[in-house]
Order: C-alpha cells, then structure tokens, then sequence
C-alpha cells in the first residue's frame, strides 16, 4: 500500500503540473477574446459616432477641419481596421486552449497597437474639429472625452496582452524544464518499482500445496 502510493503520489504531481498549464492556457485565451471584444466596442459603439458610413468602404468625417492631410489618413485608419476587427471577430470565434497562443497574442498585440494609433491621429483631429451651428464646442468636447476614454483603455489592452504573453511563456517554461521533467519521470518510475517489490514480496507469502485438498493446520518454527 505504501509503494501504491508513492505511484499515486508521483503521477498526481506530473498531472498537476499539466493541469496548471492547461489553466493558464485558458486564462490566456479569455484575456485575448476580452480584448477583441473591448477593441471592437471601442470602435462601433465610442468612436464611430464622428464618421458617417463608418462600416464602409469610404467613411465621411462629420466635423470640419483644415487638416487634410491628418484627415485623409484618418479616414483611411477606419477602413483597415473595418478589416482587422472582422479578422479578430473570426479567430476569436475559433480560439481554444489548443490554438497557436503565442502566435495570437502577438498578433493581437500588433492590431492593438494599430488601434492605438487611430485613436491618438483622431484624438488630434478632433483637437483640431472647427465648431459649427451643427457640432458645437460642446459636442466636440464629447467626442473628445470619448477618444480620451478609448485611449486609456486600449492601453490597458496592451498591458494585458503583455502580460498574457508572460503567463503563457511562465506556464511552458514550467511544463517543459528539463530537470523537473526528468525528476517527476525518475519518481514515477521509481514508485513504479517500489510496487512491483512490494507485489513481488507479497507473491513470496503465499504458500502453494502441489497437490488438491484441504489444509487442517501447518505447524511453522523460525529457521
């Protein structure tokens, strides 16, 4: 029973270990599909709201400014990451413990950096909106709160893909050191042994009679 579970003791450690990587995988996985869903909010639902056709293949900026140049390239931001959301939409639709995290999360860190810089060019833009009867100082103002508000929180979707990125490299360091690897294999295979003595042991206690019937008594003296 004691070389049992020794074997037992051994193989649970290996299958913690496992499930502990297989736990931080998932929490990498919830962080990226949190970011997709925070950078696509951030886009329809804050920012939006200052272009008309905004989903479109030509956005309009509804404010006036001198800045063409700023203008051009802004609108122009809105159109590729019309592409980009709808790419993360689909890989985080399809993302699992099992997928290429690594790979992901780089890529989510590059399309997240290229929000981040639409914000800061429309948050210049914005700066620089002329009022008008229509779109006042005021309702400027709001559009500005609002890209300010977006820009701290793409921030914070950096960060948290940064540190997706350690968790995850934490995590495979863990599961894949040599020397523990090689100590939780060397321990099981060690308990494993221990049971076979043991069975081994057991197997030399019992008495075996060459011939059929019934045993009344068996007299032993030590020697």
């Amino acid at each position: 029973m004691q070389a049992q579970g020794a074997l037992e003791a051994a193989q649970a450690g290996v299958n913690k270990n496992d499930t502990l990587y297989t736990e931080s995988k998932s929490s990498v996985v919830d962080k990226i599909q949190a970011v997709y869903s925070s950078n696509d909010d951030l886009i329809r639902s804050k920012l939006d709201a200052v272009f008309m056709n905004p989903t479109g293949e030509a956005p309009q900026f509804i404010l006036s400014v001198s800045n063409q140049s700023l203008l051009f390239r802004v609108q122009n931001e809105r159109v590729q990451l019309g592409i980009i959301l709808k790419k993360q939409s689909a890989r985080a639709a399809a993302l699992t413990e099992n997928s290429d995290l690594k790979t992901e999360i780089q890529t989510a860190l590059e399309e997240t950096r290229i929000l981040k810089t639409y914000i800061d060019d429309l948050s210049t833009l914005l700066n620089a909106a002329i009022p008008t009867q229509v779109y006042t100082q005021t309702v400027i103002d709001g559009y500005v709160t609002a890209a300010s508000v977006a820009r701290t929180t793409v921030s914070a979707s950096l960060a948290s893909l940064s540190g997706a990125s350690q968790t995850l490299t934490s995590g495979q360091t863990q599961a894949e050191k040599p020397n523990e690897v090689s100590a939780s294999g060397a321990a099981i295979k060690q308990a494993q042994a221990g049971v076979a003595a043991a069975e081994a042991n057991l197997e030399n206690t019992i008495i075996r009679s060459p011939i059929s019937g019934s045993l009344n008594s068996l007299p032993i003296s030590l020697g």
